[in-house]
């Protein structure tokens, strides 16, 4: 039995966690083998969840905050259970993996996996495990501001230039909120492409660093654009179905999605009904022609 596992922030990314449990497992298997002689099915069990270096890392005043930074880490935790192969145990907080290839739960994809509303613990925290974030006074504004969808997107580049610091070394770049986002984070799932353009322009690491969820801005800026064009349907398993009020993504939120991918922006609301079918028909042969190479 294993108490934890937990992977530095710094360390994320790469791949690192995945090894070990890959390690684990074979190890695990292999003893077992050796023990009784003969091959068997083996089940492994985790409990995803909040660890306190995890909690220790970001702030919390508020029973609503603690809950709200209690979702990111679990949500996280759990997808990466997911991608080694484990699968929720019934509607519990538990997950198992099988190295039975005819066991049901690998046909079970992981975006069908069972999501639980009431995973999260709602445990009280020891205080211990709280600290005040780390956000200077004279950026408290930005901050907040990045973070709204109705500040709009020349106020919020106007406040970077007037506060960031011209040395690009200096640790008011790197500024997070209480989920571990960055400002790079905040104007991507916020909408701000110019700001994106300022934040990438002096300072591109940002682009590479992840939040409490794992995510990297354009992660994050994905994972927002789903949410807003789907719900999730659950019936026998977990779908997502698009919102029939859904009618597409404003032009920011699509130039947002260029200028972190690092692709020209282009705005095709002045476009003509043919144009844009002849850039549709134009990218589906690129599509076949890159396909059959």
């Amino acid at each position: 039995m294993i108490d934890r596992l937990y992977v530095h922030p710094d360390w994320r990314g790469e791949g690192l966690g995945t090894r070990v449990v890959n390690t684990l497992l074979e190890e695990s298997f292999q003893t077992i083998v050796k023990k009784n002689g003969l091959p068997i099915t083996l089940y492994a069990f985790v409990h995803p969840g909040a660890l306190p270096e995890e909690i220790s890392r970001v702030t919390t005043n508020t029973n609503l905050h603690r809950r709200q930074v209690l979702s990111y880490v679990v949500s996280a935790s759990e997808c990466f259970w997911r991608a080694q192969g484990f699968r929720r145990v019934g509607r519990s907080t538990w997950f198992a993996y099988t190295t039975d290839p005819e066991h049901p739960s690998k046909r079970l994809g992981a975006s069908e996996d069972a999501a639980l509303s009431d995973s999260i613990e709602t445990k009280p925290l020891s205080e211990g495990y709280l600290r005040p974030p780390v956000i200077p006074v004279h950026m408290t504004a930005l901050v907040r501001d990045m973070s709204k969808h109705h500040k709009t997107d020349g106020h919020c580049t106007s406040l970077l230039k007037a506060v960031m610091p011209k040395d690009r070394t200096h640790d008011d770049w790197l500024v997070r909120d209480e989920f571990g986002n960055t400002l790079l984070h905040l104007a991507a799932v916020s909408s701000k492409p110019e700001a994106i353009k300022f934040l990438l322009t002096c300072k591109p690491d940002l682009a590479e660093i992840r939040n409490m969820r794992g995510e990297t801005p354009l992660e994050a800026l994905k994972r927002y654009m789903e949410s807003t064009r789907c719900r999730e349907k659950r019936e026998k398993s977990v779908l997502r179905a698009p919102y029939k009020s859904f009618e597409g993504f404003g032009q920011e939120t699509i130039d947002s999605l260029c200028r972190l991918n690092r692709i020209p922006c282009v705005n095709l609301s002045g476009l003509t009904e043919e144009a844009v079918a002849d850039i549709e028909e134009h990218s589906k042969l690129v599509q076949q022609v890159q396909g059959g190479q």
